[in-house]
């Protein structure tokens, strides 16, 4: 499930419930820098995110909410506890390929959201500067309301005897869809493939994938899936070859797979089916930062 959605400078809530849209409401927000995605929060009467960057306070009018649901719960922290095995990752660090939680504290009685690091500290971005709290409260996705089958991989295609899965992995700082046969993902870089031994395979209900056929697209569709991104913050789309049968990113409008018979050519398709949001068409709720 698609728990972000997007939202472009002056394009904020306009089909969200009044709790949302006053002016005094507080969102949970995450943005993209510098190729590193970072936690933060919206301030609905300004449209723009505040976040932490650098020991930096900073503010974009781009940015992403996370959407409202039962799946999620706050639950106190200390500094020094082990961070929950349920905790949220909110975003991550493309250099150290650290992942990011998401904390909120009370700020002269308004709660405001930010980063929560390894060290179990969380930092807020203020008007003031900011704020670090070893106390707060952490999101947390409740364990209980997981599907079953969410920890299944959900295959892509079949070469040979092997399955292939949609995978990604890291490599110098950007973050790249490609596909997983075997135990070795596979992903392209700079026009050549690089195999990697430490990836991602997503994973899901393989009945509530979403895939549309894109025929010489040079739009991508606002139900794409993202999958990865560039050390420059660029989107990075996942889409499958049906004549290779394997995974690939999709940038510009393009998919780059590998060929099938030594996985060391780059393969150019204009013909390919699109993974897209699994739940692209549930309405989208903002997360208010206030909470019991």
């Amino acid at each position: 499930m698609d728990l972000w959605f997007h939202v472009k400078k002056n394009g904020l809530l306009m089909d969200q419930p009044e709790e949302i849209t006053a002016k005094n409401s507080i969102l949970v927000a995450r943005v993209s820098h510098q190729g590193h995605v970072l936690p933060g929060y919206v301030q609905v009467a300004e449209k723009l995110c505040y976040f932490v960057y650098e020991d930096e306070v900073l503010v974009k009018d781009e940015f992403q909410l996370l959407q409202n649901g039962q799946h999620l719960k706050w639950k106190l922290h200390k500094a020094g506890n082990a961070l929950p095995g349920n905790a949220f990752v909110a975003g991550w660090s493309c250099w150290q390929q650290e992942f990011f939680c998401y904390g909120v504290v009370s700020v002269n009685g308004v709660p405001l959201g930010g980063l929560v690091r390894g060290d179990n500290v969380l930092s807020v971005a203020t008007k003031f500067g900011i704020i670090e709290a070893k106390t707060f409260f952490i999101l947390l996705i409740d364990s209980s309301l997981v599907p079953e089958d969410a920890c299944y991989a959900v295959p892509a295609g079949r070469v040979g005897n092997s399955l292939t899965y949609a995978a990604r992995a890291w490599h110098e700082n950007n973050l790249l869809p490609g596909h997983m046969m075997d135990g070795i993902a596979y992903v392209i870089y700079d026009d050549r493939v690089v195999k990697k031994t430490e990836y991602q395979v997503l994973c899901g209900r393989p009945l509530l994938r979403g895939l549309t056929r894109m025929e010489d697209a040079d739009i991508m569709m606002p139900e794409a899936l993202q999958a990865g991104h560039t050390d420059k913050g660029e989107p990075l789309f996942l889409g499958f070859d049906s004549r290779q049968q394997v995974t690939g990113q999709v940038r510009g409008g393009v998919c780059y797979v590998t060929t099938v018979a030594s996985f060391c050519r780059v393969v150019r398709c204009l013909n390919y089916w699109l993974y897209t949001k699994t739940y692209a068409n549930q309405q989208k709720l903002a997360l208010n930062l206030k909470f019991d």
